[in-house]
């Protein structure tokens, strides 16, 4: 198999954009680790390129990309991993320079999460941004078909990572707030995907790069622990799903402490 040139956002130890840059240096392609950080990439295979790049910043990703361009003169394969990367980043730099990245071919893997299936209380903006993630690969599927590209989008499930940990410390809950009776769900949400029956990051990075790598890559991936059940219960009624979340979750409880009163 010829050689890809594989960009990866979002590459900080211990998370899913460190484990699909090992994945693909370890199968013999060319790899371009991005992160905000470059400390935050120290550690990575001999192999592996560095790039500081901000995917929220367009001047930063058109920097970036237009390193990396100067090194190897493509980009087969672009994941963005990055949090907070909504939107591909490659389609920042304008769709003349788009054509010319990929040389008339290539593949966008987008990463979104089951949780654009069901949003659970505690997490609404990470719902919401994932939920968005979906939607905005299935329009640039459409809108980037006519150039040969394809656009993968990844719904992982429950996915041992730095992130449950890293969330668990973020989560902080203000003095006197209306949640305070509930800290401990709202704790417990943010380490949610962390437990002894989830998927590693290593098992999720083979599975994208066997998708990325196949003839036709599918459109939607979902892998991973809990990944089924979150799609079949998208067709669940909504009272339902509530109900469930509810329970798991502490809902139940809201509006019972004495800091209740909003």
């Amino acid at each position: 198999m010829t050689s890809k040139v594989v960009v990866i956002t979002g590459c900080s130890k211990g998370g899913i954009g460190w484990a699909l840059c090992e994945e693909w240096n370890r199968r013999g392609h060319k790899v371009f680790a991005a992160s905000r950080s470059l400390a935050k990439m120290q550690g990575l295979s001999q192999g592996i390129t560095s790039v500081e790049l901000d995917v929220n910043s367009e001047a930063s990703v058109k920097a970036g990309v237009a390193k990396i361009i100067r090194q190897v003169g493509k980009i087969d394969v672009c994941i963005n991993n990055a949090g907070q990367g909504y939107v591909a980043p490659l389609i920042k730099v304008g769709p003349v320079e788009l054509r010319k990245t990929f040389n008339r071919s290539g593949t966008i893997v987008n990463i979104g999460s089951i949780v654009a299936y069901v949003p659970t209380p505690w997490a609404g903006v990470y719902c919401a941004t994932k939920a968005a993630v979906h939607s905005l690969s299935d329009t640039l599927r459409m809108e980037l078909r006519g150039f040969g590209i394809k656009v993968v989008c990844v719904a992982p499930g429950a996915i041992r990572s730095a992130i449950g940990a890293s969330n668990d410390k973020r989560t902080v809950l203000s003095p006197g707030s209306v949640y305070s009776n509930l800290e401990a769900f709202v704790r417990s949400r943010g380490s949610w995907s962390q437990n002894p029956l989830s998927t590693t990051a290593e098992e999720l990075a083979s599975s994208i790069v066997d998708a990325a790598l196949s003839k036709s890559p599918p459109r939607y991936l979902s892998y991973g622990y809990r990944s089924t059940s979150a799609k079949l219960s998208y067709y669940l009624p909504t009272s339902l799903k509530e109900y469930f979340w509810g329970t798991q979750f502490g809902i139940d409880q809201v509006g019972t402490s004495d800091n209740s009163h909003m």
